[in-house]
This record gives C-alpha cells, sequence and structure tokens, in this order.
C-alpha cells in the first residue's frame, strides 16, 4: 500500500529513463503487490492516505483508491483519489522505488529458464558484494566469483566458492542479494543529478535468514540508508527485528507501525512497548506472561567486556542481564545518558578504562557508570600487556612443542603500541580461538593475577546495582 503511489513509469518523470542494474525501471508492478478476488474486492472499496515530505509530494496528502481501468474493463486499478483518474500525470507521485516481493524467495535450483551473468557489475561493485555478504551473514566462505542471476523481471547476486554455485545458494544468501542489487542500483543512481533519494519495500525482511544476519542486516541498512539517501520499509514478524529497532542503538532513527486486528478491523499502533508487542505475537498478555526474574540489563562498548563480566560471581550474574548483542561506543552511551533515554538510564552501563578520564563523563557523574579494571583505551589492550607480562614458563602457556606458548602468541604481533586499538583488536581476534569458549583461559588467568582490582570492580557494581534495584523496587544484593 505504501508502495503502490510511487512510480517513474510516466515519461514526464525526470529519472524516466534511469535503471537498475539489471536493467530494469525504478517502480515497482501491481500484480506483485496486489491480488484481486471478485466480488470480494471491488471498486472504491479500497481507499488509503500516505502522508508525503512536500519536496517530493507538493500537496503532501496522496489517497490512493480502487476504481476500473475502464467502463469497458473489469478489471482494477489504484489511482489518485483526488484526481479519479482523468489526469494521467497525477496517478503517481514521482520517486524512485524497487519492492520486494515473496517471490523473491522461490529456489533458483528449482526454477527453468534463469540466466547467469546476463548483466554485470563494476569491479567495485563486486568488491562491496563481497564485503557486505561475508559480514552481515557472518561466512568466512572465500567467494571465487561474483554471479549474477535473471528470469524475467527477478534477479540476484549470488556467490561461486569451492564448495558450490551460484545456482545451490541458501534462500539466506539468495534474499541478501536481491536486497544488495537493489541498494547498488540505487548506488548508480548517486550519480544522477535529478536523484534526491529513493525507497526500498521489502516484504517479511527476516525471511531465511538467522537472527544475528538479521541484526546484521538491518545495521547495513542504516548505512545504506544515510549513503545513498534511501528510506527502508519492510514487514516483519520477528521479535529479533523488532526489539533491535525498539530497543536497539537506532531506536531513534527508526519507526515501528505495528498493526493488530480486531475482528475485520486492522488498527496501527506506534507507541507500543516492547512487552506489548512480543504479548500480541504470542497472542498473550502482558499480565498473563509468566513474571520475570528482577534483573537490571548491563551495556558494554564491546564484546570483550561482556567476557570479564561473565567471570564475576553468580551473586552478581544471576541478577543482571547482559546485553551482547549490543555495543555502542562510550560517546554514544554519553549522548543517550545525557539525554536520559529510559532504557540505558534504568541499566548499568560498562565501559573501557580509560573513559574514567574523559571531562565529560568526569563533570556528568553518571551513578549508572562503571569503568573496567586497568587504565588501557581498550580492554584488548589490557590483555595484551597481561599476556605479555607472563614469564614464557607460566603455566598459561603450554609446556609441549608445538603447544600454544608465548611465542605464537605475539608472532604476528609483537609490539602494539599503548594507543593503537585497531590493532589490539586484530590481535585479540587472532588469538581468542586458543583460550577456550568465551576465552575461559585467559579470563581466570586474568581475574587470579588481579584479584584485588576484580574485587574492587565487583563492588562497585554491586552498589551500582543496588542503586538502581532501590529505584525498581527490586531485591539488593547483599555482601
Amino acid at each position: 500500500m505504501l508502495a503502490q503511489p510511487f512510480s517513474l513509469s510516466l515519461p514526464t518523470a525526470k529519472l524516466h529513463d534511469a535503471r537498475t542494474v539489471q536493467g530494469g525501471g525504478f517502480c515497482s508492478q501491481l500484480n506483485d503487490k496486489f491480488k484481486f478476488a471478485p466480488p470480494h474486492d471491488l471498486p472504491g472499496e479500497h481507499l488509503w492516505t500516505v502522508d508525503i515530505h512536500p519536496l517530493i509530494y507538493r500537496e503532501r496528502l496522496f489517497r490512493s483508491e480502487s476504481m476500473l481501468r475502464s467502463k469497458r474493463e473489469n478489471r482494477l486499478r489504484f489511482w489518485n483519489a483526488d484526481d479519479r483518474g482523468h489526469n494521467e500525470g497525477k496517478g503517481f507521485v514521482h520517486c524512485p522505488t524497487i519492492f520486494l516481493s515473496l517471490s523473491r524467495l522461490y529456489p533458483w535450483g528449482e526454477m527453468k529458464g534463469e540466466k547467469q551473468d546476463k548483466f554485470t557489475l563494476s569491479d567495485d561493485e563486486n568488491k562491496l558484494y563481497k564485503e557486505w555478504h561475508e559480514t552481515i551473514l557472518l561466512t568466512d566462505d572465500e567467494i571465487k566469483t561474483v554471479h549474477t542471476l535473471q528470469r524475467g523481471s527477478r534477479a540476484s547476486i549470488g556467490p561461486e566458492t569451492n564448495d558450490y554455485a551460484p545456482m545451490a545458494m541458501s534462500a539466506g544468501q539468495d534474499n541478501l542479494g536481491q536486497i544488495i542489487l537493489a541498494v547498488l542500483s540505487f548506488r548508480r543512481l548517486m550519480e544522477n543529478p535529478d536523484y534526491h533519494g529513493g525507497m526500498v519495500f521489502v516484504d517479511e525482511l527476516e525471511t531465511t535468514m538467522f537472527p544475528a544476519a538479521q541484526l546484521k542486516l538491518l545495521e547495513a541498512m542504516f548505512r545504506w540508508a544515510s549513503d545513498y539517501k534511501l528510506q527502508f520499509f519492510f514487514t516483519t514478524h520477528s521479535e529479533t527485528v523488532l526489539e533491535f529497532l525498539r530497543l536497539g542503538k537506532y531506536q531513534n532513527e527508526s519507526k515501528i507501525v505495528f498493526l493488530t486486528k480486531t475482528g475485520n478491523d486492522v488498527k496501527a499502533e506506534t507507541d507500543l512497548d516492547w512487552p506489548q508487542m512480543k504479548a500480541d505475537l504470542a497472542v498473550s498478555t502482558v499480565a498473563a506472561n509468566p513474571a520475570l526474574p528482577e534483573k537490571i540489563k548491563v551495556y558494554a562498548e564491546d564484546d570483550v567486556a561482556f567476557l570479564i563480566l561473565k567471570a564475576l560471581p553468580a551473586k552478581f550474574r544471576s541478577r543482571v542481564s547482559l546485553q551482547t548483542g549490543i555495543t555502542l561506543s562510550n560517546g554514544h552511551y554519553l549522548e543517550l545518558l545525557r539525554k536520559k533515554v529510559p532504557e540505558f538510564a534504568s541499566s548499568i552501563i560498562v565501559l573501557d578504562a580509560d573513559t574514567k578520564k574523559h571531562k565529560e563523563y568526569l563533570r556528568a557523574g553518571f551513578r549508572n557508570v562503571v569503568y573496567l579494571p586497568g587504565e588501557e583505551a581498550c580492554p584488548e589492550l589490557t590483555m595484551y600487556h597481561f599476556l605479555q607480562s607472563l614469564p614464557p614458563d607460566d603455566f598459561f602457556w603450554s609446556e609441549k612443542t608445538g603447544g600454544y606458548n608465548k611465542k605464537v602468541c605475539f608472532r604476528d604481533y609483537p609490539k602494539v603500541e599503548d594507543k593503537d586499538v585497531p590493532t589490539a583488536k586484530k590481535w585479540f581476534k587472532s588469538q581468542r580461538s586458543y583460550w577456550g569458549r568465551n576465552c575461559s583461559m585467559l579470563v581466570r588467568r586474568y581475574v587470579a593475577s588481579h584479584s584485588d582490582k576484580m574485587e574492587i570492580f565487583e563492588k562497585t557494581l554491586v552498589a551500582v546495582y543496588n542503586h538502581l534495584a532501590t529505584k525498581h523496587g527490586y531485591k539488593l544484593i547483599e555482601d
């Protein structure tokens, strides 16, 4: 319904001749979005209004209505209700649009007449596809060649690896390939001086994607929106997607319109909180849900901080909920705390050790902020310096020939400067597979050598927890 008013099909549209990467137009077809079923769908029964920015549509409110194509044709179409089909130029709003329907999910391997590499990508586009494919799907598959696929109006991008051909790619890869293809089409359109922004509509965005990939895709979409002047509109039934948009770092840059149905009436809710949405999806009520444990959320700057938090005694861990899927910079947390965003003002925020020197945090004096032990710019640097301080014969290192020893640990990173956070993170990532699940071997060794610092860190966390628990009416952690 939202996509219907937008089209560049009329010759009067400035971008009428613009083409997508696969050669199509920037408009959506009626039969991709609607299937009419006479006698249930009658002329005049469908009417809705879209509020459009005046820079795109001067009248701002565009009303769409169903009507017959002609007196001789008993077929419906949607048109501008204020024009009634008399003025062809007013039937649509001129804005580049791409609509991806559920038909995009039909497996390529089961289709006939598909054509491979009918259209091509530039070297830059190939590079971007590989980068986005790896980042979003969290895969380390080495892509040998990037291929394009097309059958009729449907097109996608698929990888060829040492193990499979593009026709055998997963449904999730295909879904992502079609979304990336849409984004690359708008990227090309950026070169046109008449382009001022576009829209991508996706039906059931999360379909075929596992939860972690859904989150990575959402993060990419926010970057694409900024880089290529895009707005994304999509439907979803994914709790992962809804919770991220309602509570995550982009909650102020997105809007959820939650549709609920009572009888024949569909109501659009725009201010529901997450428990209400979750209860509705589960066909339950907020009150009827099992009582949640009295836990306070804990946020941090990166995943390594959570590794240290997981090493704390159970009396603290059992009373908090570590938000491991959401990590923000100290600058983002500062802004959220300054604006007193309830989600973060009522949670514990754990920041890297060097942040305690920042004047902004010192002046603000937030009572729910705790700093990691140490003085380094990031916990990875803290661990780097700690392992460097261990002698080669420390029990942390393996005594076996060919085992994990100090030389192996620092072979590729013999010296990391004190402020070189990116290199420290690369070193940490390259070594973590040696340290057991959740880096438990490293964390236990660090905790054993810094019992005094860890005790202070734990007591500070408990004090902050009790401060927030008092405000929430939760049970306090006793000494």
